[in-house]
């Protein structure tokens, strides 16, 4: 089956293990709910979106009521999201696709990834339409990858005109020595092979939706330059090359990403909610500063190869960010959050203090509580976490 190929939707209503079984079966997380499908069918709709004004559009354990047809409309959109005229001309729908690998022992990729998970289904969103998929650790293979891509573009197309898709894609992991995200099995994906498969599925399909992604590793080989991405699609990656991706994990009941630079996206997401696209990137790199600022003023320090080699720097590189449009609105989204406000409040009026910033933002920081900290990064030179105390 060609992966852009338009097939019928299954009927409303038909439970998937009444379906011919098949080799293997994977989870997908559609809207935060588990909908077991098969790795050969097309994605499912979300249960949840095809009554959107009768019951709730949002919750893990909300029971779904039976499905019921009104009239006889059969227009793909009508089986994927209910009657169109429910949604209005701009109403965004997301289609969020995670890929986190805890490569080698590392914990934070897949620990941020069930972050996600939390956060978007947080009861302050249930207005929102999201359509969420996840791949981690072994699913993450590349074939997985570019099958969820083509996926997501299918479904945003078969909106037709109806609401107004937004289609985000977050990679995190390691990096290895030719600024690759590492896979299981010792496969990698490359920013060139995720500028191809989009631009053959935009030009093979015709499909017209941008899509923005992040992709949050190390880029340790200073020399590889960036891949120049195509139209219409909008790469953002964390670290500059030459730079590392840093970790931090604060220990506290609250539920927080390890990663800094998402760490500093939701800070900023909260911190400039009247801002301009560039004024937020300014804000999430002042942020990523206060953080590695933190991690170089605690009084234990990474551990290389028996070395201390210090922090560095990280500076995201938005280069390749053309628009940042998709970015910004998802920042908004997330910003009215429980957990987006419970980590500004955590992270930069606690750690980062901006009632104590000098003149020349440099941050003031308040003494560090006792083993409040794990530290590392996320590259190809197997730094070893150390505690700080």
């Amino acid at each position: 089956m060609r992966l852009c190929s338009v097939q019928a939707p299954l009927p409303l209503g038909l439970d998937t293990d009444e379906l011919a079984p098949a080799s293997k079966e994977c989870t997908i997380f559609g809207r935060l709910k588990r909908v077991k499908t098969k790795l050969n069918s097309r994605f499912l709709p979300y249960p949840n979106l095809l009554h959107l004004s009768t019951q709730r559009r949002r919750g893990l354990t909300s029971a779904i009521p039976e499905p019921r047809h009104v009239g006889r409309k059969s227009s793909l959109e009508t089986a994927l999201f209910g009657d169109p005229q429910i949604l209005q001309p701009d109403q965004i729908i997301w289609f969020v696709l995670v890929v986190a690998v805890d490569y080698l022992g590392l914990q934070d990729p897949e620990h941020d990834l069930e972050f996600w998970k939390t956060m978007l289904d947080d009861p302050i969103l249930n207005s929102e339409i999201i359509y969420f998929i996840k791949l981690a650790g072994e699913e993450a293979t590349p074939e997985n990858i570019r099958k969820e891509l083509a996926q997501m573009y299918h479904d945003s197309e078969a909106l037709g005109k109806v609401g107004r898709p937004n289609l985000f894609v977050y990679l995190t992991g390691e990096g290895d020595d030719q600024n690759r995200m590492c896979l299981l099995g010792g496969k990698s994906v490359s920013e060139e092979e995720i500028d191809r498969w989009l631009t053959e599925l935009r030009t093979e399909c015709g499909y017209a939706r941008p899509i923005t992604l992040a992709l949050d590793i190390c880029r340790s080989n200073k020399d590889k330059p960036g891949t120049k991405m195509s139209h219409g699609i909008d790469l953002i990656c964390s670290a500059s090359p030459g730079e590392q991706a840093k970790a931090i994990r604060f220990e506290s009941d609250q539920a927080k990403p390890y990663s800094c630079f998402i760490l500093a996206f939701i800070a900023a997401s909260v911190g400039s909610l009247a801002s301009t696209s560039v004024n937020f990137k300014a804000e999430i790199e002042q942020h990523l500063n206060q953080l590695i600022a933190l991690m170089n003023s605690a009084p234990s320090k990474r551990i290389s190869d028996g070395d201390d080699d210090g922090v560095s720097s990280q500076t995201p590189d938005w280069s390749r960010g053309n628009h940042l449009s998709t970015f910004f609105e998802f920042a908004k989204m997330i910003s009215r959050t429980r957990i987006a406000q419970e980590i500004y409040d955590f992270v930069v009026q606690y750690y980062t203090g901006k009632e104590s910033l000098g003149p020349g933002g440099t941050a003031d920081y308040r003494p560090l509580p006792e083993n409040h900290t794990t530290q590392h990064l996320r590259g190809a030179n197997g730094n070893v976490p150390a505690v700080c105390t």
